[in-house]
């Protein structure tokens, strides 16, 4: 059976480049989605040609959303790790690997969430903040540490956080969440949910000691098969949540 230590060093050389063992903590491409989601819903809150003003704040806001959301990943990270060591996808990540210490990955994701937030409530507004807090707890904390051990719905009931990026841009601009904003922040599409947990091996991974019967992973467990049955579960409550 491979082991994690295996699996975390058979695709990929260490990376020694502490600057670039810090930027994966962020999960770039990930945040960089957030952001344009976050970009998306200030366009639709600023109806017209924006001002210079408005393009200012708009850089500004984009700037405080990806330092708080690299801060959740990197937190996620964190809480992941020994979950990451087993499957290929994220064996490659520093926590992973063991590259990046408990404390510099905490101090990291604690440094990136405290300068986020004082960059949206001193320079866009503290309701945007208080937004984009509310939206690291929910991803780091609610989905990471609650949800995603417990249940194969973690996906559903957290994706209001996943949700939130267009709401955090259109408060950026505006000052107010307003029901359009609202509108916005919808839960995922049931036709949608196969896809999404077909590519979230976290939480396959989770449940493949349950009832996959074996290490995630490892020689004993077959993804696809566990996944199969992580969608059974997750679609009936997805379907609820969305009616």
């Amino acid at each position: 059976m491979t082991s994690p230590q295996q699996i975390a060093s058979a695709d990929s050389p260490p990376t020694t480049s502490r600057f670039l063992q810090f930027y994966a903590l962020t999960k770039p491409r990930v945040v960089q989605l957030i952001v344009f989601c976050a970009l998306i819903g200030m366009v639709l809150a600023v109806p017209g040609v924006p001002s210079a003003d408005n393009l200012l704040k708009a850089l500004v806001a984009c700037a405080g959303i990806w330092l708080v959301a690299a801060a959740a990943a990197a937190f996620n990270c964190l809480v992941e790790q020994e979950i990451d060591a087993r499957m290929r996808r994220t064996a490659w990540r520093p926590t992973a690997r063991g590259e990046l210490s408990n404390t510099m990955t905490l101090t990291f994701s604690g440094v990136l969430c405290a300068l986020g937030s004082d960059v949206l409530y001193i320079w866009v507004n503290p309701l945007t903040m208080w937004l984009t807090f509310a939206t690291f707890v929910g991803y780091a904390v609610v989905y990471t540490v609650i949800l995603k051990p417990r249940t194969p719905q973690n996906i559903v009931i957290g994706g209001a956080s996943g949700a939130m990026p267009p709401v955090l841009g259109w408060a950026a601009m505006t000052g107010s969440v307003e029901p359009e904003a609202l509108m916005l922040d919808r839960p995922a599409d049931p036709a949608d949910i196969d896809r999404i947990l077909l590519d979230h091996g976290d939480g396959i991974a989770r449940l493949a000691e349950q009832i996959g019967g074996g290490e995630p992973g490892g020689a004993g467990s077959d993804d696809r098969d566990v996944d199969r049955r992580v969608r059974h579960q997750a679609f009936p409550t997805s379907c609820g949540v969305y009616a």
